[in-house]
């Protein structure tokens, strides 16, 4: 009789990093890679809607042409003409510089291969999200945009009650002066309530169905949303007469001249663009309030 000898038990288990024993052996875990992922970031509508036209200026002046009187009949030879009074006034649109910076280390810039075009994503979005926000809510001043909003003319309807009504009226006021409007700007909250807006019949939406929505146009006119628009504001814009004055295009600079980052293997990020508006004519932005109809 041959006796086998008994095969030994190893109760030890080989698992993973994470699942692993005092006794067990491990393998270091291998975990998936996807490399940098940016925050979220709000699109920019209102810089691919108006126009834009470079400039090596650090100041645009121009001069804003009004007029009173108006061409009228001579009943009789010899009677006075009607008479035209033409003036102007001087414009100037600044050049401001828009601007942000942060700190990495050499090693980590170097050594994630990614991570410098991840950072330059965010600053240059970070640039143009601030020139948006200046184009409309600028107050002007040194170093400061005058935005839409300042320059505005003020609106007062007289027909419209619900906000698409007001905001059809503004533009056929504007239309009915000479103006081609076809910019609507407004809150995204303001396009949501209008967007709801039901018949008080069968409550049916009159914008459309919520799984169909209709395209963000109202008039004619095509719709920006963006947040830096009060609710309750809107403005209607002829963009033949505002424009975008780009001095210099957002860069992002990296340097080790900063201080003692040379000595401390830190480099200073800089991003920076430079950037106006130009509104020709004023006239040709008016602003409208919506609160009391909404």
């Amino acid at each position: 009789m041959i006796l086998s000898r008994p095969r030994l038990q190893n109760t030890n288990s080989t698992s993973n990093e994470s699942g692993a024993t005092s006794d067990d052996s491990y393998i270091a875990g291998q975990a998936e890679r996807r490399g940098f992922v940016n925050e979220a970031q709000r699109p920019l509508r209102l810089l691919d809607a108006l126009p834009s036209r470079p400039t090596i200026s650090d100041s645009v002046e121009f001069i804003q042409l009004g007029s009173t009187g108006d061409a009228s009949e001579q009943v009789n030879e010899g009677d006075e003409k009607a008479e035209i009074d033409v003036d102007g006034e001087l414009a100037t649109a600044n050049i401001v510089t828009i601007a942000a910076h942060t700190t990495a280390s050499r090693q980590v810039i170097s050594d994630h291969s990614t991570l410098q075009g991840a950072i330059d994503r965010i600053v240059t979005h970070k640039l143009l999200s601030r020139l948006e926000h200046q184009i409309i809510n600028g107050v002007g001043g040194q170093g400061k945009i005058n935005g839409l909003l300042a320059q505005a003319v003020a609106f007062i309807p007289t027909i419209g009650v619900t906000p698409a009504d007001i905001i059809g009226e503004s533009l056929t006021r504007q239309a009915d002066n000479g103006y081609v409007p076809n910019l609507v700007l407004m809150n995204p909250l303001d396009w949501f309530r209008i967007q709801i807006t039901k018949s008080t019949t069968d409550e049916e939406y009159i914008f459309g169905s919520p799984t169909m929505p209709v395209p963000p146009a109202l008039w004619n006119a095509s719709i920006i949303r963006t947040p830096s628009v009060p609710e309750g504001t809107v403005l209607t814009v002829d963009t033949m007469f505002a424009t975008v004055l780009d001095r210099e295009a957002p860069s992002v600079m990296l340097s080790n001249s900063h201080k003692d980052y040379f000595t401390r293997n830190l480099l200073a990020i800089l991003g920076e663009l430079r950037a106006g508006l130009e509104v020709l004519d004023v006239f040709a932005v008016y602003k409208i309030s919506i609160e009391a109809s909404s």
